[in-house]
């Protein structure tokens, strides 16, 4: 589903799938996105706590360079030429 072809709904009525579609045509990748349930689930923690906590691991510098070279070795793997900077 196109959210554009859906102007009168609200974001709210939209399902998760829905949004996770949308962000998909955008160029994201939605596969592996994670929630507050993820650390309430586990600890104590308000909604705000538990975001700060997600955004403190997922945008640690020690997660992104990671990320990267995964991405580098899977793409190299797949044999992908590498584009000049």
């Amino acid at each position: 589903m196109n959210i554009a072809n859906h102007k009168q709904e609200s974001m709210k009525d939209l399902t998760t799938q829905q949004l996770k579609e949308e962000l998909t045509r955008r160029g994201y990748h939605t596969g592996n996105l994670w929630r507050i349930d993820d650390v309430q689930n586990r600890f104590e923690a308000t909604e705000d706590e538990a975001q700060n906590i997600l955004d403190d691991v997922l945008q640690g510098a020690w997660i992104i360079e990671q990320t990267f070279e995964c991405i580098d070795d899977c793409a190299k793997f797949n044999e992908l030429k590498e584009r000049k900077a």
